[in-house]
């Protein structure tokens, strides 16, 4: 019986007879999984650098001549209600599949994202190995040199956010409490380097309007 009804609610978009609560249940549900698709999308990627494009169409922005095409990705997730909790109409159901949604989404949408950007960065170069920099201290400071900081209008700093997993935060931390008062000023001036180099292409580009910032 839940083997016959697992395939009715995939072969039917109208899971209740009354059209209106469908409709109605149908809305609230896509709206829940939008609000869950943005919460995992935002932990990665600013609100402001998300192109929303046509399915199967190129993300790309116009002023670029050249891009990555990373492909389309799918993120799915397939949920199963036993034939019991439904008759015995039990709610609790709805919290614990959007949960196991959300855990999904977001564990797929991480893996998507983190294997663009790798090969993105694999494709220009703009890596750095650890093992060939000889120690994460040294893998960290060239990791500074290969980075661009970018800044605000007002001249304010973007740092770029790490994300590593637990064994590479360890080392990290290893590596941060053993490197010298002298290291860590090297990677200090290094940082506020870029910082500046940043304040430059944002002094360059602010440049090529005239009166730049008059209605403000």
């Amino acid at each position: 019986m839940r083997e016959r009804t697992e395939i009715e609610l995939r072969a039917s978009s109208h899971l209740f007879s009354d059209k209106e609560l469908n409709k109605a249940i149908s809305a609230s549900l896509f709206k829940k999984l939008a609000e869950i698709h943005r919460a995992a999308t935002e932990q990665f990627i600013p609100p402001e650098n998300i192109n929303r494009f046509v399915h199967g169409g190129r993300m790309v922005r116009p002023a670029d001549d050249v891009y990555f095409d990373g492909g389309t990705r799918s993120i799915s997730s397939v949920q199963t209600v036993e034939f019991k909790e439904l008759v015995e109409n039990d709610l609790s159901v709805l919290r614990r599949m959007l949960n196991s949604i959300a855990s999904s989404v977001t564990s797929q949408f991480t893996a998507n994202v983190f294997a663009v950007v790798g090969d993105a960065s694999t494709s220009v170069g703009n890596v750095v190995d650890a093992r060939a920099e000889g120690s994460t201290l040294a893998a960290h400071r060239r990791m500074w040199e290969k980075l661009e900081i970018q800044v605000s209008p007002d001249f304010t700093p973007k740092l770029p956010t790490m994300f590593v997993g637990p064994e590479a935060f360890d080392a990290f931390k290893r590596a941060a409490k053993e490197a010298s008062p002298e290291q860590i000023a090297e990677i200090e001036q290094l940082k506020e380097m870029k910082i500046e180099k940043g304040r430059e292409r944002e002094r360059a580009r602010q440049a090529r309007f005239k009166r730049y910032g008059d209605s403000r």
